[in-house]
């Protein structure tokens, strides 16, 4: 796109002596569904049936969605539209993904154990699956009363919760008198 000088929003003037104020225009309503889905399409599809070949061919060695998307001059966002309407598509880059992952997997047992003149990274392989394939540190937690039993809640009445809450102040006070000696 080019830009031309004459083609370029100038400020609007500010009122002042002899100049009159402008009423602003009512602003167009915008367009209902039904207009919307009348208007001519716009650009036409990139999509081209070889591309289920190459995302397949492309990711199978490791690379990302949005590389290949860079390779054939699109943005990554078209691929959503393409697995819509091309089911061939979706088949293809779901395959590819798998293969992607695959590739970064087999990396990394193939350089378990490393031999000399081998460089391999794991803080970058550990990077890269994390945040391409969604692993994850998992540590779960369980809580539970005792033997296993779920944990009953009661509620206090306000007795008891006020000598409740004597108690812990008692023992906080027992705490710092321990913890500080004169």
């Amino acid at each position: 796109m080019r830009c031309r000088l004459e083609n370029m929003k100038k400020p609007a003037p500010t009122p002042g002596p002899g100049r009159p104020v402008k009423k602003a225009r009512p602003k167009t309503p915008a367009p209902t569904l039904q207009a919307q889905q009348k208007r001519a399409p716009g650009q036409p599809t990139k999509y081209k049936p070889e591309y289920c070949a190459g995302i397949i061919e492309y990711l199978a060695d490791g690379h990302s969605l949005v590389s290949y998307a860079a390779t054939i001059g699109v943005n990554v966002a078209s691929f959503l539209n393409w697995e819509a309407t091309h089911p061939e598509f979706f088949a293809a880059k779901s395959l590819a993904l798998q293969l992607s992952q695959k590739w970064w997997e087999t990396k990394a047992m193939e350089n378990l154990v490393t031999h000399e003149g081998v460089k391999f990274s794991q803080s970058l392989w550990i990077f890269v699956v994390k945040n391409r394939f969604g692993y994850r540190d998992v540590r779960e937690q369980e809580h539970s009363g005792p033997g296993g039993t779920p944990i009953q809640i009661a509620k206090l009445s306000a007795t008891e919760r006020d000598a409740r809450h004597a108690e812990v102040k008692r023992l906080l006070a027992a705490h710092d008198r321990v913890a500080k000696p004169d």
